[in-house]
């Protein structure tokens, strides 16, 4: 109906279009050309749909380059945006690449550009881009950059960017439907859309040969300088056992082995090196790298598979019972690598295994017994290694509880399907979204840190927000630390009378962050964040709940809340809480004055927080002052400012008699 299309229209920010036009152009991801019909070859369309799915996959490797190049050389970065400029033109992941680079400050030779961005994402998005769709929806859910705030339209983006594959967008669609924001609460569609990035995790896995480690997920309120000495003692132990390899230290070439082959702390994965460590380690003796190596030679790391040459180094780890061999040799008998198929010995290997705290051999054990491993051919199963869920669900559970991110996945389908147990969908998303949380989408929240330390705080802001609309807890934590500790933007107004005197003024507040929309309530989008976090298990954020409420930021101030909320999070033994309850207890907000409870709860932050004696230290020193004053006031009975001023004089000729003693002391040391 044309006059249902006219009256139907949906904002692409400053571009009306026309909603039946979305439905074609980014629901069928189109990319139409107008030809002329005279003189044109006819395709098949298959034909055409071949043709397009070869253009996309070179566009998709030329971004690709674009992303190497721009982490190289200025000579490299130049060649970058060259070829970015040219596929603007033609690629909506062009046009989408180009707005990221405006929109964050990373485009190495031009500012923030947010107008342009804006209208590249726009264009992006209307040809079907699924991440350009994404982030359109991202600025109507939170209402940026001058879009009107409207979660239907966000829904609508979201939905057209997860038909198009966009991990961003299928997870912000789970988040939705598990928290009701806009769409009826449903678990079971959440969970379909957890699904879907949860079998991308699970394909990484099993295309790379290794669990995923996911993104460090860095608080705000931790020590960024500690965690930044931690990365380069990291780098100095590598170093320390790359001395040592030379040296002939076999476990030095072993844990070598496994760095490069794994590629964790600040060692890029080289298969090779790992391999040239490891049969160093194995000439040695090492269990360890027999157990590895045999790995490596199993699933062809590095290496070209060769079950024989796995066999031989799996049998020489068993000898010495080590678990990685011991699982190696229950995975070859369970699926007949190199051995005729066989689950008898193969539950009797991973058992072993198991029993020594193998968290893949209970993977393994789980997967036996779930029936996901077709039998031997004309062998009927005995009771012992027929297809059991109850005992698959326990050997999920065990693998799981040690991190195993299949064995996770799995628990997770057997909870959502009620198998070997009874349905129970929240119990299920629990497990899918620690699945979809190891995933390298996760990345975004490393982003956001360093845009932090550069002190572009409305990048990370945004970033960190993102994540937030992903369901990634970190996400709502550290977007939220930001806005509660930016102070506001402040607007003062001069007040005249009638004979054009100024008679006073009035002050209005804004946002800190031009993303933001003048009428954004910055501490209660805070406040709201933090409050999900806490749902979502951070305990720190119930400290943060409680300063909103004690300063009073964006609701009624209320020492009684806050105190609660303080106290919430002392159930947890968190430090700064058992501060804060002390605190109030000294001075009696929200709580009756009781200085041996304030004592008892400064304590407390000692025992928790070894790392930082003085702040208990000077909490206690300044409460016994406190208490001091106090008695001074009571037994004063009228002349109280001479007996402060006496007992403050005592103090103080204390004080210095104990620092001149202890200085004498090391004199006399010294001599």
């Amino acid at each position: 109906n044309k006059n249902e299309n006219e009256n139907n229209k949906i904002e692409f920010g400053n571009v009306n279009v026309e909603e039946q036009m979305i439905t074609v152009d980014i629901g069928t991801q189109g990319e139409q050309q107008e030809v002329e019909k005279s003189d044109q070859p006819k395709f098949t369309d298959k034909e055409k749909e071949k043709d397009t799915q070869s253009t996309k996959v070179i566009e998709e490797e030329q971004i690709e380059v674009v992303r190497r190049l721009l982490d190289g050389s200025t000579q490299d970065k130049k060649k970058a945006i060259e070829l970015l400029n040219i596929l603007v033109e033609t690629s909506r992941e062009g046009m989408c690449q180009l707005a990221d680079l405006l929109h964050l400050g990373d485009h190495p030779f031009e500012k923030k550009n947010i107008t342009k961005a804006i209208e590249l994402y726009q264009k992006a998005a209307a040809l079907g881009d699924p991440n350009a769709q994404h982030t359109i929806a991202m600025f109507y859910q939170l209402g940026l950059w001058n879009f009107t705030k409207s979660e239907t339209k966000a829904f609508l983006y979201d939905s057209f960017a997860a038909l198009g594959g966009s991990v961003e967008a299928q997870l912000a669609l789970a988040e939705r439907y598990l928290n009701g924001r806009g769409v009826p609460v449903g678990c079971h569609k959440a969970a379909y859309f957890l699904n879907l990035v949860s079998d991308k995790v699970v394909e990484i896995i099993d295309s790379t040969g290794r669990e995923i480690r996911g993104d460090p997920m860095t608080k705000l309120t931790e020590d960024l300088d500690h965690l930044q000495k931690q990365a380069e003692e990291d780098g100095d132990i590598v170093d320390f056992y790359r001395y040592s390899a030379t040296q002939g230290d076999t476990h030095a070439q072993s844990t070598l082995g496994t760095l490069y082959l794994q590629g964790v702390h600040g060692v890029e994965p080289n298969p090779q090196v790992a391999h040239e460590y490891l049969l160093q380690a194995v000439e040695n003796g090492d269990p360890a790298a027999m157990g590895t190596l045999g790995q490596m030679y199993l699933q062809g790391l590095g290496v070209e598979a060769n079950n024989e040459t796995a066999l031989k180094y799996f049998h020489q780890g068993a000898k010495k019972g080590h678990t990685t061999s011991l699982n190696g040799l229950g995975y070859m008998h369970m699926y007949g690598f190199g051995v005729p198929k066989n689950f008898s010995g193969a539950v009797h290997y991973l058992q072993k295994a198991s029993e020594r705290g193998s968290a893949e051999a209970q993977y393994n054990l789980g997967l036996l017994f779930l029936g996901k491993v077709p039998p031997p051919e004309g062998v009927k199963l005995d009771s012992s290694v027929s297809p059991n869920p109850q005992r698959a669900l326990r050997h999920f559970n065990t693998a799981a509880s040690a991190g195993h991110v299949l064995a996770t996945f799995h628990l997770a389908q057997l909870h959502l399907n009620g198998l070997g147990t009874s349905p129970n969908c929240p119990l299920a998303m629990t497990y899918l979204k620690k699945v979809v949380q190891k995933g390298p989408w996760t990345m975004i929240v490393s982003d956001a840190l360093a845009k932090y330390r550069e002190a572009d705080y409305e990048s990370a802001l945004y970033l960190y927000l993102n994540a937030a609309e992903q369901g990634i807890d970190v996400g709502f934590f550290n977007g939220a630390y930001i806005l509660q500790n930016t102070p506001l933007r402040t607007e003062v107004t001069n007040i005249y009378d009638k004979d054009n005197k100024v008679t006073g003024e009035t002050v209005r507040y804004y946002p800190s962050f031009d993303m933001l929309s003048n009428d954004t309530d910055q501490y209660k989008l805070a406040l709201s964040l933090f409050e999900q976090s806490a749902r979502l298990g951070n305990h720190e954020a119930y400290i943060s709940i409680g300063n909103a409420y004690y300063y009073g930021l964006s609701v009624e101030e209320s020492p009684e809340k806050a105190f609660s909320y303080y106290r919430t999070a002392a159930d947890y033994k968190l430090p700064e809480a058992y501060y804060n309850l002390g605190f109030m207890h000294q001075f009696g907000k929200g709580v009756q004055q009781d200085f041996h409870l304030a004592k008892r709860y400064y304590d407390m932050v000692g025992s928790h927080n070894r790392g930082s004696p003085a702040v208990c230290n000077f909490a206690l020193f300044f409460l016994y002052i406190h208490m001091l004053i106090d008695w001074f006031w009571i037994v004063s009975d009228g002349y109280g400012d001479w007996f402060l001023i006496g007992g403050l004089a005592s103090l103080l000729i204390v004080i210095l008699f104990i620092l001149a003693h202890r200085q004498a002391r090391r004199n006399n040391q010294r001599v």
